[in-house]
């Protein structure tokens, strides 16, 4: 994948895969995105960097960007099942409500469809209401379930 020009509602972005590595563009993307981002995502306010960047056969990882600039982040990281994997998206606060989620979403899913991934999975905090939220635009959705303070989503790729 070269890149994916999308228009969203705060202009047009460009998504591409991760370089393996590129610790820099993960941390550029981290330093836009607030304590309370950061702890909604990652659960920390200072994730490590090295496996964010790991781009590898059970790693795929996207980047949107805006003028250049890294704006976005969404994983998708393969199970022992070879069929399933599980997915995260983190975007900028400035660039949060604008369609990129959406945007990755898309991208990942046939990312995922492509590896043969048949099924992702997403787990996300409930207080997380601007995750949930890009969840419930997830297409081919199989269950929903709360467990404990976390909302699981299990969706198909086709």
């Amino acid at each position: 994948m070269h890149g994916t020009a999308i228009e969203t509602r705060r202009g047009p972005i460009v998504i591409r895969p991760l370089q393996n590595g590129d610790t820099e563009t993960v941390a550029a993307i981290l330093a836009r995105l607030g304590a309370e981002s950061l702890r909604l995502r990652f659960g920390t306010a200072f994730p490590p960097l090295e496996p964010l960047a790991r781009v590898d056969g059970r790693r795929h990882v996207l980047v949107a960007r805006a003028r250049r600039e890294p704006i976005a982040i969404a994983h998708l990281v393969c199970e022992d099942n070879p069929s399933f994997a599980e997915i995260a998206v983190a975007v900028a606060d400035d660039w949060q409500d604008a369609g990129v989620g959406s945007a990755l979403l898309r991208e990942l899913n046939d990312v995922a469809a492509a590896a043969g991934i048949t099924h992702i999975r997403a787990i996300v905090r409930l207080e997380n209401r601007a995750s949930i939220s890009l969840l419930r635009r997830l297409r081919g959705v199989v269950t929903r379930r709360v467990e404990g303070p976390e909302l699981h989503v299990l969706a198909t790729t086709s």
